[in-house]
């Protein structure tokens, strides 16, 4: 939460405040790790999404997406206060031939992706 904190200076005999709004500076997702990057088509597959800091009070909206139709999950999910890596769950459906999907997450301005390979 924000902190507010003053700063004072002395000039001869006149004091100057200057007071400052500390915000915490919100994480970044650090990285995306398939528990199992080669899945058969109808299974399910496992990312851990690890952020560099805990997620601040309040909790986080994390966007998530995937460039096939072969691969789905929720466009978003909240990521509680103090995760530091959650896992999230990726259905895949039947596919004839091999097929790759690239998952991505995004939190505020940072961005990772990790390639899903789905075979029959």
């Amino acid at each position: 939460s924000p902190r507010k904190v003053r700063l004072s200076a002395l000039m001869g005999t006149q004091k100057i405040d200057l007071y400052l709004i500390l915000k915490p500076i919100p994480p970044k997702v650090a990285s995306a790790t398939w528990v199992v990057s080669t899945v058969k088509g109808g299974d399910f597959s496992y990312c851990d999404v690890t952020f560099d800091a805990p997620v601040p009070k309040g909790g986080v909206e994390m966007l998530q997406t995937s460039n096939s139709v072969a691969a789905s999950l929720p466009g978003s999910r909240t990521v509680p206060a103090g995760t530091t890596t959650i896992r999230v769950k990726i259905a895949t459906t039947v596919v004839t031939t091999t097929t790759r999907a690239t998952i991505t997450f995004r939190l505020r301005n940072s961005v990772q992706k990790a390639v899903l390979k789905i075979v029959p």
